[in-house]
């Protein structure tokens, strides 16, 4: 309930802005807001295949942002952030034991009760299936995705917001 009350808001701000939630990664989520590609060359091609960190894969393509995608990304993101500071929302429909246990366990530290980094980076990506036979799952694959990674792991190490 706790962590679905988290997704609904993280959800609900990234679509509202034009975005998509791939997947929850434990403590994280992985968003993206897709932007158009063009080709120097006036293909008709507009996907990308190839090996997502081979630099020659993204020689030929031009991200294009007609829809400030960038802005309204930020912008989600301030606003997810803001949304964590009600602390009551988020135990709203947990039982008064499992709250308490939780607040407790949370007191210590400063700050609201939910607590997310975001790293926010711009890039291409190859979006795929990764997995196997018997379970498969949609994600994006670069170098932006992996600097994102980086920074949202840095809000950990650091403590910052």
């Amino acid at each position: 309930v706790f962590t679905n009350r988290i997704a609904s808001v993280v959800h609900s701000y990234c679509n509202s802005y034009g975005g998509a939630v791939n997947k929850n990664i434990g403590d994280a989520f992985l968003v993206s807001w897709r932007l158009d590609l063009t080709d120097d060359d006036d293909s008709d091609d507009a996907y990308i295949s190839g090996n997502a960190y081979d630099d020659d894969v993204w020689s030929k393509k031009k991200l294009l942002s007609n829809e400030h995608q960038a802005d309204r990304a930020l912008l989600s993101v301030v606003r997810i952030f803001i949304a964590l500071q009600y602390d009551n929302f988020y135990l709203k429909d947990i039982n008064e034991g499992a709250k308490k246990r939780l607040v407790k366990k949370m007191a210590e530290r400063p700050g609201p009760l939910v607590q997310m980094g975001f790293g926010l980076h711009a890039g291409k990506a190859v979006q795929g299936a990764i997995g196997s036979e018997r379970k498969l799952d949609a994600t994006y694959i670069s170098k932006a995705v992996d600097q994102s990674e980086y920074l949202e792991c840095a809000t950990k190490k650091y403590s910052v917001d």
